[in-house]
């Protein structure tokens, strides 16, 4: 049981863009697609789970014309509960990893601004490694952001699709 480093491709995608203005209102439209990378370390404490952080750039943007791109970098911890079995020849495993961490929303109007905020999400994985340091790996699940902005707090709620590939 070595650490791995899973080198993600990120798609998020439907679910609800939504910005609170505190005491005004609250406009909320569905979300758009949001392209971006993960990088994490994957560390084993036991044979059925493992630990380790996080990294994620993306952007998130909602389908309507007064919501700007909005760039993401996340910092994150998460906890991954895992089943390892023989695919053939191949070693494979499914998954269910939940992780938590800090969010940092960036304003396209003002390169120096950025709200604050956190990011957690549940997603379900398969991986299979085709030789004895390089594999695929994909997941689907489900993710929140938030951030704290100038103008009301930015929240979207949506699917994750992550594909790529685990070293």
């Amino acid at each position: 049981m070595r650490p791995r480093v899973d080198l993600l491709f990120r798609l998020g995608f439907a679910g609800k863009h939504k910005l609170d203005v505190p005491g005004g209102a609250t406009p909320t439209v569905d979300a758009g697609t949001s392209p971006g990378f993960d990088l994490r370390v994957d560390i084993p404490v036991i044979r059925y789970l493992t630990l380790g952080p996080a990294f994620s750039f993306y952007v998130l943007r909602a389908d309507a014309p007064l919501f700007d791109r909005n760039p993401v970098l996340d910092i994150s911890a998460f906890m991954k509960g895992r089943y390892p079995f023989k695919a053939g020849r191949k070693k494979a495993e499914v998954y269910g990893l939940f992780h938590v961490g800090f969010s940092a929303v960036f304003v396209p109007d003002n390169a120096d601004s950025f709200g604050p905020g956190f990011n957690v999400g549940l997603t379900p994985g398969f991986q299979i490694l085709l030789g004895r340091r390089f594999g695929l790996v994909t997941e689907l699940g489900w993710a929140r952001t938030q951030g704290n902005l100038d103008a009301g707090n930015l929240i979207v709620n949506q699917g994750v699709w992550r594909f790529g590939f685990v070293f």
